[in-house]
């Protein structure tokens, strides 16, 4: 594993959900949150990291699911999440330059799901 860039931030945002039950037993849900990520950081092996060398940007989450009852107190469900962001390019100070670049992820969700 010698030699692997490790990259590292926080965020911070602001979100929200709304449910709509259009049937019985079924609940459709989205969410969205909008922010940005502060104190990003690439880390390299035998290279010293400069805290936040990576600058912030805006960061962008949203994802839909759908569940369903189908027995007494068990759920089918299913969804989507996706997550996008970037980083900055690292500054001259930084002796492992980096370029700016975007990053997105999208994860497909299903699952059985026990209501007690």
């Amino acid at each position: 594993m010698s030699g692997n860039k490790v990259y590292t931030h926080n965020y911070f945002g602001v979100g929200g959900m709304l449910q709509y039950s259009p049937f019985e037993k079924w609940v459709y849900s989205v969410n969205g949150l909008v922010g940005e990520t502060f104190g990003a950081n690439i880390s390299v092996p035998t290279v010293p990291s400069i805290p936040g060398a990576l600058g912030g940007s805006p960061l962008y989450k949203f994802g839909a699911s759908v569940d369903c009852e189908f027995a007494k107190s068990l759920h089918a469900n299913a969804g989507f999440d996706y997550t996008g962001f970037k980083y900055g390019a690292s500054g001259p100070l930084n002796v492992a330059h980096e370029p700016d670049s975007t990053t997105a992820y999208t994860t497909v969700k299903i699952g059985i799901g026990y209501a007690f």
